[in-house]
């Protein structure tokens, strides 16, 4: 069965507060969690990490006056790492995934061209 599916009963997360909404939102957290780490078959959250810089890094390369004519792209796509990557580490989930080496690639040094 997957997350997807009412029917499975998720066992809760110990909270503080207990009851009925609790458990709701714990099992929404567990559902998140492992929506995380299944999707993108089993890459989860760090394929799309590792797809945002992988595009900056196309950027750079391939399309350098893109870059220095729209300068917050970068920001964007910054800003979407730093959103993937906190969320990961809020769920408790490692840099990586388990039993992979360098992945996702480190975020993309600046290119001299852009340096302000």
């Amino acid at each position: 069965m997957s997350f997807f599916d009412t029917k499975e009963k998720t066992p809760a997360i110990e909270s503080e507060h207990g009851g009925a909404e609790s458990d709701t939102r714990d099992t929404c957290l567990l559902a998140v969690r492992e929506f995380c780490v299944e999707s993108n078959e089993g890459r989860g959250i760090w394929k799309v990490i590792d797809e945002q810089r992988e595009l900056l890094e196309c950027l750079q390369k391939h399309s350098p006056e893109t870059l220095r004519r729209c300068p917050w792209i970068e920001g964007w796509l910054a800003r979407t790492d730093m959103f993937l990557v906190n969320l990961a580490r809020i769920l408790g989930l490692p840099d990586t995934p388990p039993g992979v080496v360098r992945f996702p690639r480190p975020w993309p040094e600046r290119q001299p061209h852009q340096q302000s």
